[in-house]
């Protein structure tokens, strides 16, 4: 009788407990996501701007080879934003087989327009066991879009660095449109995220929660479209961490 009265009078404590328990687990999942939305936005913004110095350090790069500088001293002056410039002919760069840019060219319909404006374009390349390729491609002169195009490889320690990291125990890619890796941090190791990612195409941006194995997971994604992506080339943030590092706080409450 005794031990059925003790049960009684503590049963509503252990719920209370329970509920309290859940209700501080929700709130920090919901902090986690926060901070990692906030990561990807801050990360975002930072490479929306390096791309955006890279097409005017390109855009003079053109200027002086228009002057008549050679292109080694031009590349010179270029900085650290390209590890490669060159320059050639549409027709000429598509029908040479030893040249890196052949899988670019010809210039889709939408690529070309907006090569024909003065704009620079941004073209991608993933291949097995790789680093990733991002090209940036402009016109010589508009006028003539096909006849001379300037082609730089954009540094990739220069674009991806991740100065704007700052949750910890966290990681961040750049996925693209088909959810291939561009660029991992060295903390992100979700091997099952790319298939997360591709059951959200019809969303921009949004919450991830998911389980691979005894473990799970939080994270985020949003698109990122960068001036001058050419048509299919979405790219995908998306920052990431196990969600036992954000309960973490909770661990005293459980024992």
């Amino acid at each position: 009788m005794f031990v059925l009265f003790a049960l009684s009078a503590l049963l509503p404590s252990v719920s209370l407990a329970l509920l309290h328990y859940f209700q501080n687990a929700a709130m920090l999942v919901e902090h986690a996501n926060a901070e990692l939305r906030t990561a990807t936005s801050a990360y975002g913004k930072a490479l929306d701007g390096r791309l955006g110095f890279a097409a005017q350090t390109l855009r003079n790069v053109a200027e002086d080879l228009g002057d008549g500088l050679p292109i080694a001293r031009a590349a010179q002056r270029a900085g650290p934003q390209f590890r490669e410039l060159h320059v050639a002919g549409e027709s000429t760069v598509h029908e040479t087989e030893p040249t890196p840019y052949a899988w670019a060219l010809p210039l889709s319909f939408v690529a070309r327009q907006r090569v024909s404006l003065g704009e620079s374009i941004i073209l991608t390349r993933v291949e097995a066991n790789e680093p990733a390729t991002v090209l940036m491609v402009r016109a010589l002169d508009s006028q003539e879009p096909g006849a001379a195009l300037l082609f730089g490889v954009i540094d990739n320690g220069y674009l991806w660095r991740l100065d704007e990291m700052v949750v910890e125990e966290s990681g961040l890619c750049v996925f693209d449109h088909l959810f291939r890796p561009l660029s991992c941090s060295p903390d992100m190791v979700f091997p099952s995220l790319p298939g997360i990612l591709g059951k959200q195409v019809q969303a921009h941006a949004g919450d991830l929660q998911w389980e691979a194995g005894d473990e799970r997971f939080v994270g985020h994604f949003n698109e990122f479209l960068a001036q001058g992506h050419d048509s299919g080339s979405r790219w995908v943030l998306a920052a990431a961490r196990k969600q036992e590092c954000a309960l973490q706080a909770l661990s005293g409450l459980s024992t």
